[in-house]
């Protein structure tokens, strides 16, 4: 018995929607979405051309060098300074949408997207490390003020926050990405339906969508990322 999934006119790509499993899972009565808004139409992707980085002015003072360690986190930042950030927006503006089903070459090219983006952020962690542990020792070095170490101490939770937040955010877009790859041929997607060859497989696709949701909703929160649909 093949097993129907709802989906509107856009399934669960939008942010505007989230996944809830009801009823037995037969035909008569096939899971539902619940609706956040009456917007039906499907998203348009963010657009993040291609641009050329600029050399960024180095930080004449302590104080802006600590604050610019959350540009591109907390701060919105010209995507000509914003190294890191705007290429991982531009390699996620499309993972997820709706050209991937029935389409395992679309798939792999956005796993592939995700992995440059992972290692853009790897890059990412890697400079800030860098800057924090210089800046750790101008602090201790200079015996700075209790105001000054404070500050610090908080955008330094700020980035590692994010960091795990970021992570998250790509490796659940990947795990359902993949989860896609092993049940190719057991779903079919015929807008605005998905269905499915047994109920474990639909169980699995709504739980691995609901978590890349909930992941994709934490990195919302930070103001550059918060333009991302998928």
């Amino acid at each position: 018995m093949r097993y129907v999934l709802q989906l509107f006119t856009f399934l669960l790509i939008s942010c505007q929607f989230s996944v809830q499993a009801q009823g037995s899972g037969s035909f008569g009565s096939s899971p539902t979405l619940s609706v956040r808004s009456e917007n039906l139409l499907p998203p348009i992707d963010p657009l993040f051309p291609p641009v050329t980085y600029l050399k960024k002015i180095p930080s004449k003072t302590l104080q802006h060098r600590i604050e610019s360690l959350v540009h591109g986190i907390t701060m919105d930042t010209p995507p000509e300074y914003d190294y890191y950030g705007y290429e991982i927006r531009r390699y996620m503006a499309s993972v997820g949408n709706i050209n991937i089903f029935d389409n395992k070459k679309a798939i792999n090219g956005q796993i592939s997207n995700i992995e440059n983006a992972f290692i853009v952020m790897r890059y990412w962690r890697e400079d800030l490390d860098k800057n924090i542990k210089e800046i750790e020792h101008i602090i201790n070095e200079e015996n700075k003020s209790s105001s000054e170490r404070s500050h610090f101490r908080y955008k330094k939770s700020v980035v590692s926050a994010f960091m795990i937040e970021c992570q998250q955010w790509l490796y659940h877009n990947k795990i359902w990405l993949e989860y896609l790859i092993e049940i190719d041929g057991e779903y079919r997607f015929y807008d605005p339906e998905f269905s499915f060859d047994n109920a474990k497989q639909k169980k699995k696709f709504i739980a691995l969508y609901n978590v890349k949701e909930a992941a994709r909703a934490e990195i919302n929160q930070y103001m550059p990322f918060r333009m991302m649909i998928y």
